[in-house]
């Protein structure tokens, strides 16, 4: 692979699955956005509807994908309006959106919430070391690809963004390829080597 080009894993429909604010249905928005007595109580200590209802779009998309989405309301109209109506029923839709400060105070909420955190950049070298395992057995990049979700489930980690994924497994990738050559190259040294004995 050429350098500066990312390596392709996901078709636009995988990659909707994983990474796109999710297209929810009547049935989904009363799955996702039901809130708990706990989930309650913390709502309440939020300073507007606004950030409320902020707050419950961003719990519903982190059940539904345990990933965090930018979003505005508008795009996701019918979720806000769901919201609305269900918890907060004779208000308007917001006029503005939230300062990034509330809406990143929210996702620290929700990680505290879900016991999950966010990858730093201390936390990669363990992704880069387990895609690097993985791909000594498999060198198809969306096996590498699974394996390292179900890594960062098993470790509590909201999973890397897309091109950060494409990264390592393009890393690992070529890392085995190194591999592979220089044991084929030594082989062949040894076996040079005797023949000429």
């Amino acid at each position: 692979m050429s350098a500066g080009k990312r390596i392709s894993i996901l078709s636009k429909d995988e990659y909707d699955y994983f990474y796109a604010i999710p297209e929810l249905t009547n049935n989904d928005r009363l799955v996702l956005f039901e809130l708990s007595e706990e989930e309650q109580s913390e709502i309440i200590k939020l300073p507007n509807e606004a950030v409320k209802i902020n707050y419950i779009l961003q719990l519903g998309y982190f059940r539904a994908k345990t990933y965090f989405f930018s979003f505005t309301f508008q795009q996701v109209r019918k979720d806000v309006w769901f919201i609305i109506n269900k918890f907060f029923p004779g208000s308007s839709f917001p006029k503005k959106q939230i300062s990034k400060h509330y809406h990143y105070t929210n996702q620290k909420k929700l990680l505290k919430f879900f016991k999950f955190k966010l990858i730093t950049a201390k936390d990669y070298p363990k992704l880069n070391q387990k895609a690097k395992k993985v791909a000594r057995r498999h060198v198809y990049p969306r096996f590498i690809f699974d394996e390292l979700l179900n890594f960062c489930l098993q470790s509590n980690f909201v999973k890397p963004a897309y091109s950060k994924m494409q990264a390592i497994v393009s890393e690992a990738l070529q890392k085995e390829r190194e591999r592979v050559i220089r044991r084929m190259s030594s082989h062949s040294k040894i076996n040079f080597d005797s023949q000429m004995l």
